[in-house]
């Protein structure tokens, strides 16, 4: 199963991203009725190595509106830390997150033996 878009997108920058998308293509969309002239929304990811399972994307979100008398650009860059798993799926928390802390509080017998 590879990453679950859905999932992707809202996790990006804790929910802000697909705030911000939905903001802009609500823009961009009345913008061209009003207008009659091509608008354009852009997202473009940079994807980098964080750690052995970790990466760092950035985001950017770019969109176009157009007006009356020419357009308005806005550009936006921000960037989150996802855990990559099996066959590549980007999560924002790991998939194999093992259990810390017994229901009492104490730390797991298993982690007590590697520490």
């Amino acid at each position: 199963m590879g990453t679950n878009v859905e999932e992707f997108i809202t996790d990006l920058d804790a929910g802000v991203f697909a705030e911000k998308l939905s903001r802009a293509l609500s823009d961009v969309a009345a913008g061209v009725c009003d207008n009659e002239k091509k608008g354009k929304v852009t997202i473009d990811f940079d994807i980098q190595l964080l750690g052995s399972s970790q990466v760092n994307v950035q985001h950017t979100l770019k969109y176009t509106i157009p007006r009356r008398n020419g357009e308005s650009t806005e550009k936006n860059v921000t960037k989150t830390a996802m855990h990559v798993g099996k066959g590549g799926r980007m999560t924002f928390f790991p998939e194999n997150q093992h259990q810390m802390f017994t229901r009492t509080g104490e730390v797991e017998a298993k982690q007590k033996e590697t520490n």
